[in-house]
């Protein structure tokens, strides 16, 4: 089984990239357990050492997604981050994270 966080402020958005995970799951049969957080601080502060990838926002209100990743980076080194982001600022700082 595959264990994806999503981290995004927009519940929209969640739902959203949810959606297309499950049907990626019912299409190949893949198994696929999905965690949602709506908060960089709830990710850190709840994280779970079973996840295998986080799609994580890097614009969020409490804790944005680049200190969230920092934070998980230390309790868990191998866990997979897909940073999300339409903001091109971020684009250099994320490959050094």
């Amino acid at each position: 089984m595959l264990h994806i966080a999503i981290c995004d402020d927009e519940k929209d958005f969640v739902a959203h990239l949810a959606g297309l995970l499950n049907q990626y799951a019912a299409e190949t049969g893949e198994e696929i357990k999905i965690t949602a957080y709506y908060d960089g601080m709830e990710l850190v502060e709840k994280y779970d050492t079973s996840i295998d990838l986080i799609f994580l926002d890097i614009q969020m209100r409490l804790v944005n997604g680049l200190r969230a990743a920092e934070r998980v980076r230390q309790m868990d080194e191998k866990v997979g981050i897909i940073f999300l982001t339409a903001l091109t600022q971020y684009s250099l700082e994320v490959t050094k994270a």
